[in-house]
């Protein structure tokens, strides 16, 4: 009898610890899908966010556009061709380009004046 309830006991510590170490596994589980859940959640906030502010990123590439324009202006006339805002930073790339070239090869001398009397004049 005595071996019998020893049996038993040994049993059901075998089962409780299977039983724990299934527990201990769920919750890992879980704990995972809640994460799995939160970073949806957040790339959905962040999906609807772009798609329901449409209006607003409208206006920004509107007014980055109008900025890019008046530099392009600037750097090189009149847009008369009407290119695309990325064809005109492309060309005011070019033209920056052409400019640093045109600086280093002019004498330091010269440079250093230029910059001198441009910091003197608050620009």
């Amino acid at each position: 009898m005595k071996q019998t309830i020893e049996s038993t006991k040994a049993k059901m510590n075998k089962e409780t610890e299977v039983l724990k170490a299934q527990i201990y596994s769920l919750e890992t589980q879980i704990t995972a899908e809640e994460e799995k859940s939160k970073e949806l959640e957040h790339k959905s906030k962040m999906f609807s966010y772009g798609h329901y502010e449409g209006d607003g990123q409208e206006k920004m590439l509107e007014l980055l556009n109008e900025k890019v324009e008046e530099v392009y202006r600037s750097c090189i006339g009149d847009n008369e061709a009407n290119i695309s805002t990325l064809q005109m930073l492309t060309n005011i790339e070019n033209r920056l380009e052409e400019l640093f070239e045109h600086i280093e090869m002019m004498p330091q001398e010269k440079v250093e004046l230029a910059r001198r009397q441009r910091r003197k004049r608050g620009g």
